[in-house]
């Protein structure tokens, strides 16, 4: 008799009948599958406003507010929701979103639609453990039309501020600028080192941490920051 055609017993050893054994794991499953669709969302409605994702809203209509408000919708239902507790904060992760623009896009002239607009892409923000805290770059590809495409980069420290769910707010604060026009070999990469006494500092909020997704806040502005991970 093979263990094909063997009888099935009638009952059960103990330890595969232990009550609840499998609701657990279960639950588990279905929490971070409705986090993973939350994330899926909150990304589909970024994808929905292209480039305009990382520019301040404009003070005309764009036709893009249906689109903006599901976005905002969809965030707010991730927020609610815990985050992911294995997730890493340190990693690669690219600005997908946000709320009211970034340092670089709000330097940037909002034109009327007739006219070429300034392009931001490549956003992204690495962050390296180092001691009791990270160390960040923050990289942009700027396209300001007839003044060419520009590489800027900003490198700093990244120091958490106490303890905190997911992470604690940290203290963010850069001591290097560096500027490149990129498809060149003419001009030299311009980097500007910041003394400690001249360095400005921010304090920045982590919302929500999940395996796809960061948002973040400025503690001061209230502006968000949505990022995927890379």
């Amino acid at each position: 008799m093979s263990f094909l055609t063997a009888p099935l017993p009638s009952r059960l050893p103990s330890r595969l009948r232990r009550p609840g054994q499998f609701r657990g794991r279960v639950r588990a499953t279905s929490a971070g599958a409705a986090t993973e669709l939350l994330e899926d969302r909150v990304l589909s409605a970024a994808a929905g406003l292209g480039a305009a994702a990382l520019l301040p809203p404009p003070p005309w209509s764009d036709g893009r507010e249906s689109v903006r408000a599901a976005l905002e919708t969809s965030l707010a239902e991730l927020l609610s929701s815990p985050s992911v507790a294995a997730a890493e904060l340190q990693g690669t992760w690219e600005l997908v979103y946000t709320s009211r623009g970034t340092a670089v896009t709000r330097a940037l002239p909002q034109l009327p639609l007739s006219l070429p607009q300034p392009t931001v892409s490549g956003v992204l923000q690495s962050l390296a453990a180092e001691g009791a805290g990270y160390t960040t770059t923050n990289v942009a590809t700027v396209g300001l039309g007839l003044l060419g495409t520009w590489s800027l980069r900003a490198a700093g420290t990244w120091t958490p501020l106490g303890q905190g769910v997911p992470t604690p707010d940290a203290r963010v604060a850069f001591n290097a600028f560096s500027f490149e026009l990129v498809d060149q070999q003419i001009l030299q990469p311009l980097t500007l080192q910041v003394p400690e006494v001249l360095r400005q500092a921010a304090t920045f909020r982590t919302l929500w941490l999940g395996g796809k997704l960061r948002v973040a806040e400025g503690a001061a502005s209230g502006n968000r920051f949505v990022f995927r991970r890379v």
